[in-house]
């Protein structure tokens, strides 16, 4: 549409009250009077013709506004997901999760995370979409056990399937951090025994990828759950062998920042 006939229509809703205006154009800002009005306008829209104008919303952003897709994201993920571009919803919704998390909006962060799960349904099978899940399924579970607690179902499904995608591949650097997620889960849930299994997993994978401060962590993991297993002579052992590998270790910190 050429911009004068813009101009006169935008004119003639606001004439007629569907919208308001403010500011003086061109750098003026429209806003539809009622919501219902809005999703009556919205609907009248053929599906293609609404996915198509959501993909531009998106791209004009991107180009003519960069810093969106960092201060708000959750916008730049609405318009891409209703534009069809999922691989950019699903940066966006992660990138979203993760922000809401800094300020523990715990809650928003999960309703974000979980839709770029779902959306990495909607990807062809690869490499690519393993590790778009991997990347999400690590901070939904930790945005789980921030909203339900370390023994909560949704927080075990998260790390196993994380645990899954990781086997994939032997050295894949994300492990340790997923197979820390899941010896919290089992440590407050199935116990110390079946926790420090998960630790010798994890203290293994740090090893073969010869990461010191993954092997603190691990060796750290093989204390605690020796520790409340009963077995004080083993915790005192990996106690020591985790603070040898600190004091050796640059700083790791994995995606699940909490603590025992």
């Amino acid at each position: 549409m050429p911009k004068q006939q813009l101009d006169d229509a935008l004119e003639q809703l606001v004439s007629a009250e569907l919208i308001f205006r403010r500011g003086t154009p061109p750098d003026a800002e429209y806003k539809f009077k009622h919501a219902l009005v809005q999703d009556a306008a919205y609907s009248t829209l053929l599906k293609s013709k609404r996915q198509q104008l959501h993909a531009r919303i998106a791209q004009v952003l991107e180009q003519q506004f960069p810093g969106t897709g960092e201060t708000q994201p959750e916008l730049l993920a609405h318009h891409c997901t209703q534009g069809g571009l999922i691989e950019k919803a699903i940066v966006y919704r992660h990138r979203a999760g993760r922000q809401a998390m800094t300020r523990s909006a715990v809650v928003e962060a999960v309703v974000q995370l979980t839709q770029a799960l779902e959306l990495t349904g909607s990807l062809p099978s690869g490499a690519d979409r393993d590790q778009q899940e991997l990347d999400v399924q690590i901070t939904l579970g930790a945005a789980f056990i921030a909203t339900k607690g370390f023994t909560a179902p949704e927080v075990k499904m998260a790390y196993e399937r994380a645990r899954e995608l990781c086997r994939q591949r032997a050295d894949h650097p994300e492990f340790p951090a997923v197979l820390y997620g899941l010896f919290l889960y089992h440590m407050h849930r199935s116990g110390p025994h079946v926790a420090y299994e998960v630790g010798k997993e994890l203290l293994s994978s740090a090893e073969q990828q010869q990461d010191t401060a993954a092997c603190a962590v691990g060796h750290r993991c093989l204390a605690v759950s020796s520790l409340f297993g009963g077995n004080q002579k083993l915790a005192l052992t990996h106690f020591e062998q985790a603070l040898a590998f600190h004091r050796r270790a640059e700083s790791w910190s994995p995606r699940v920042s909490v603590a025992l």
